[in-house]
C-alpha cells in the first residue's frame, strides 16, 4: 500500500474520532450535563491541532499550496517542523535505476 493512502486512512480515522466526540459532547450538553461536554471539547483541542498538521502535510504531498489549503490566523500558527516530519514519514522513496535502451 502506498504511504499516501496510509496517511489518508489515518486522517479519516482521526476525523471520525473528532466527529464522534463532538456529537457526544453535543448530546451531553442537550441533556443538561454541560461540564462533561466542556471537558470533552477541551480534550479535543490538542487532537484537532494535530489533525490540522496532518491535513496540511497530506494536501501538500498531493500538490496543493498553503494558500489553497488554508489562510491561518496569526494567533494560531502551525508548527512547520511537525509538518516537515509528517511529510518525510509519508513520502515515497523514489529509486532511480539506470535503464539501458538498446
Amino acid at each position: 500500500m502506498k504511504k499516501i493512502y496510509e496517511l489518508k486512512k489515518l486522517l479519516k480515522d482521526k476525523a471520525a474520532y473528532i466527529r464522534g466526540c463532538r456529537n457526544t459532547a453535543r448530546d451531553l450538553k442537550q441533556c443538561g450535563r454541560g461540564p462533561e461536554a466542556h471537558n470533552i471539547n477541551i480534550g479535543l483541542v490538542n487532537v484537532s491541532f494535530v489533525y490540522r498538521h496532518y491535513h496540511i502535510a497530506y494536501c501538500e504531498l498531493r500538490g496543493r499550496t498553503r494558500d489553497q489549503i488554508e489562510k491561518p490566523l496569526r494567533a494560531l500558527p502551525v508548527i512547520e517542523s511537525r509538518i516537515k516530519e509528517i511529510k518525510e514519514t509519508f513520502t515515497e522513496e523514489v529509486i532511480d535505476e539506470a535503464v539501458c535502451v538498446g
